[in-house]
């Protein structure tokens, strides 16, 4: 008769999840252009957007990191030309109807930039029935606009965030179009706000509240440096004079500082995330600061309202997303490491704005990249315990061509304890048994 004995391991958050991508915790699936954001589709699979030689560019992963070859043309991806000038996707979300909305920025073929938006259906192909043949470009100014985020509305309204300059000087935008891609003249000025705070403004992130209420989050250039930027704006797209100091709101947490994300909690305060200059030769931390609703700093997060700067290294951190997961924990991902080596950083925040030990012991995670030199520029949660970071790749930083697409995995949720192997030795009495889940 045999004794048995179980070993057993468990995945635990802040790991690479070695279920994905044949082991690796990261898929390359053989994109040779930037990616700049990604969002999951309610059947698990992964859209990526980006830049292909000038052009919008949209791919959908399986679950397991292959190209999908159901979209597109039959490869998983599809490149749009929408402007003689070039063009940058950078936020992507999915509509009720499974339709694929893109935005970001048309060059138009003289000296600036306008901000773009593309439907796609469900396979890829251009939603004529959206804007001119399924693509909007909006001239905001005369100068350059920029639109970094998007955001769905319940009615099917559809938000964009960025910047506009005007009269020389940056400011925030944000513009709203109908569900059939036309400037929705209800909000704002025909259809679009901006905002100045006193300086160089730029929008990076959007966020809509219970109450409807609309939240920009970036950075703005005050007495000569940056710091983080809000402004809440009601349903109509006028400044909510309740928020901050006429709708307003500026943090300095250093020298320099970047909000590149922003998220509400369920209890109503807003946390803005990004990083900070740490004032010595590695750069930027990983930061972030949270809100009452009324725009105060709220002291009970972190140190005074600013949570603990968090450094993956070892040189500079440079957030680019940020999301928050159900239970209120705060993830932001960058790119974290030198000129030559920089790959995946990720670190999560405790709901207190303080580190949270139980993401790889000290918060912190990283990878680089197949020894290639990575730039991190979207993050998703995907419903199922992981979060997603994309971004791409080089192999030499001075040539900046060879992109490649990547797509890494991390667990952010508890994982049961799963038994690794079987093993027995004849004749002792004793078995070991471990098998893989």
């Amino acid at each position: 008769m045999f004794a048995t004995g179980v070993t057993t391991v468990s995945a635990a958050p802040g790991d690479l999840d070695t279920g994905f991508a044949s082991g690796s915790g990261y898929a390359t699936p053989g994109l040779n252009w930037k990616v700049n954001g990604i969002a999951v589709q309610p059947d698990g699979k992964y859209l990526l957007v980006g830049e292909n030689d000038y052009d919008f560019a949209v791919a959908r992963l399986n679950a397991d990191g292959t190209l999908d070859t159901t979209f597109g043309g039959g490869d998983g991806e599809v490149v749009t030309a929408i402007s003689a000038g070039g063009a940058e996707a950078r936020s992507v979300a999915i509509d009720d109807a499974q339709n694929i909305v893109v935005a970001g920025w048309a060059h138009d073929n003289v000296s600036n930039y306008d901000t773009a938006v593309v439907r796609y259906d469900s396979s890829g192909n251009l939603d004529t029935a959206f804007g001119n043949n399924g693509i909007t470009i909006t001239q905001v100014t005369s100068d350059n606009d920029r639109a970094y985020a998007l955001k769905l509305q319940s009615d099917g309204k559809i938000l964009l965030a960025g910047e506009s300059r005007i009269g020389g000087n940056y400011y925030f935008s944000l513009l709203r179009y109908t569900s059939a891609g036309a400037l929705d003249t209800t909000f704002g000025s025909s259809g679009i706000s901006t905002v100045y705070f006193n300086g160089n403004s730029y929008g990076r992130s959007l966020e809509v509240d219970s109450q409807g209420r609309i939240l920009v989050g970036g950075h703005a250039f005050i007495g000569g440096d940056e710091d983080y930027a809000l402004a809440r704006f009601d349903s109509g797209g006028a400044l909510d004079a309740t928020f901050g100091s006429s709708g307003k709101v500026t943090t300095e947490l250093g020298s320099y500082d970047r909000a590149i994300a922003v998220r509400v909690q369920s209890d109503g305060k807003i946390v803005l995330m990004g990083d900070s200059y740490n004032g010595n030769s590695n750069g930027y931390d990983f930061a972030a600061v949270r809100y009452s609703d009324s725009g105060a700093v709220d002291s009970t997060f972190g140190t005074s309202g600013v949570a603990e700067k968090l450094h993956v290294g070892p040189d500079a951190d440079v957030a680019s997303a940020g999301v928050m997961q159900d239970g209120g924990e705060i993830l932001i991902a960058g790119t974290s490491g030198g000129y030559s080596d920089s790959g995946v950083g990720l670190v999560r925040y405790a709901t207190n704005g303080v580190a949270d030990t139980s993401f790889s012991d000290d918060g912190k995670a990283s990878v680089q990249v197949d020894s290639r030199v990575g730039t991190v520029r979207g993050m998703a949660l995907d419903g199922n315990g992981f979060v997603l970071v994309a971004g791409y790749t080089v192999s030499d930083p001075m040539m900046g061509s060879d992109y490649e697409a990547f797509v890494a995995r991390f667990q952010v949720a508890n994982s049961p304890e799963a038994p690794t192997g079987v093993t027995a030795t004849a004749g002792n009495g004793e078995a070991t048994v471990s098998w893989t889940a």
